[in-house]
């Protein structure tokens, strides 16, 4: 074997062509290897570190559903298609349990969406992220409001990107003002429902994104009236007997011997007081909320956390007490925006070990290759009397 290989290295000396050529391959694929995991680490480090800042928290609390989704909804969302996600329950129980862990710093729930925004000709569909307000600003502290103010609690607006209101002044030739009307729309094959809300703030992220820079923040009231979603109940409810047995065999039965009521005849309803009274009503369910619906809560852990442990932790927590929730971490919670460059890494180094494998083998040949066309000479060698070294 030591032979062998004195003879492979007199032979790479011996034809520098052929040992040139053999070196410029494992070089090659050294370089491809260290290189190309050096830009997908610090990519993907970038990536990571401006979603936990700034989108998905350190992890997220979802409902446990078999069809996996993350904070945009499905993979692949469709505008114009009302495609519902699972809300968190009991959602009042799981915040007071994680407020009461002292691994977490910072808690804010979120609601998804998506919709077409339009203003002044310019519609574009857009996902909408459905927030609290400060609570949502002081979790994810990289979100930086560069314009405005952020949304108060109970305050009905929506916050956009500087990269999208750059692009609807763009297009429309029309310079976006604080206070501007935005509209949002969502369509079904049956119905459509449009909501106006003013622009109270231009969000900055920490890193230049398209994902990122799409973004709709609005209040939780306005996301929940675009989807018709109610306040967080139980799927079902039993009346007591003794309640029930009050109808007697039904409802006709039950207003029977009801006569036509004339004494209000004369009355006149004040309709400008009950339209008053209905936006207050709305103005608090805006306001409301905090306790539901939700689809996510954001965690932000204290520094030392580990968040694999944690998660682990948390699920095993949430299958004892029978809560259907799960814990996920930052990659799913992202979606494909994250974990592409993930994939994209092991994709790359699969490759790479291919590569390498194949140029080793050429190496190898062309090792043993060397040594075979010289056995003829060293045969001739040996019986003239040369030493074996």
């Amino acid at each position: 074997m030591l032979l062998s290989l004195k003879l492979a290295l007199r032979n790479l000396a011996r034809r520098p062509r052929r040992s040139l050529t053999l070196l410029l391959i494992m070089a090659v694929s050294i370089f491809l290897l260290f290189a190309g995991n050096a830009i997908l680490d610090g990519t993907s480090a970038g990536i990571e570190s401006s979603f936990l800042r700034s989108l998905t928290g350190d992890l997220a609390i979802r409902a446990a559903d078999p069809e996996a989704y993350g904070l945009f909804g499905s993979e692949t969302p469709v505008i114009g298609e009302l495609a519902k996600l699972p809300e968190l329950a009991p959602y009042l129980d799981l915040e007071s349990h994680l407020r009461t862990m002292p691994e977490i710093e910072r808690l804010a729930p979120q609601t998804s969406g998506v919709a077409y925004l339009e203003f002044s000709g310019y519609r574009m569909p857009a996902p909408l992220f459905g927030i609290p307000g400060e609570a949502y600003f002081a979790a994810l502290d990289g979100l930086v409001v560069a314009k405005g103010r952020p949304l108060s609690a109970g305050e009905r607006g929506l916050l956009m990107s500087e990269a999208r209101a750059a692009e609807i002044e763009r297009l429309t030739g029309r310079r976006l003002k604080l206070g501007d009307i935005v509209q949002l729309t969502v369509a079904t094959d049956s119905s459509f429902r449009i909501r106006a809300v003013p622009l109270v703030g231009i969000t900055r992220y920490p890193a230049e994104n398209t994902t990122l820079e799409r973004i709709i923040l609005l209040d939780a009231g306005t996301l929940r009236s675009l989807y018709g979603m109610g306040s967080s109940t139980p799927a079902s409810a039993e009346a007591p007997e003794e309640a029930v047995s009050l109808l007697g065999s039904g409802l006709d039965e039950l207003f029977s011997d009801a006569a036509d009521d004339v004494s209000a005849a004369g009355e006149l309803l004040d309709r400008a007081g009950i339209e008053a009274e209905l936006a207050d009503k709305t103005a608090d369910y805006s306001a409301s909320g905090i306790a539901g619906p939700w689809h996510f809560l954001i965690l932000r852990l204290r520094s030392g956390v580990k968040n694999e442990a944690f998660r682990a932790k948390l699920n095993t927590e949430f299958s004892a007490l029978g809560w259907p929730v799960e814990a996920v971490g930052w990659r799913e919670a992202a979606g494909s925006s994250a974990l592409f460059v993930y994939w994209l890494r092991i994709i790359f180094n699969v490759g790479i070990i291919v590569v390498s494998f194949a140029g080793l083998i050429v190496v190898v040949n062309a090792l043993v290759s060397g040594v075979l066309e010289r056995t003829g000479e060293i045969g001739s060698m040996r019986a003239l009397g040369a030493q074996r070294s």
